[in-house]
């Protein structure tokens, strides 16, 4: 729970200071998701 909370809190920074990236944001979130699955 803690390791999303971060995630997103910096998803927002990064969101919020560059918005034409949230794609690009949300594809590596998703990607780290899939990594922890994988475990």
């Amino acid at each position: 729970a803690d390791i999303l909370k971060e995630l997103m809190g910096r998803s927002t920074v990064i969101i919020s200071s560059h918005r034409l990236g949230i794609l690009r944001n949300v594809e590596h979130i998703l990607d780290l998701g899939a990594r922890f699955n994988e475990k």
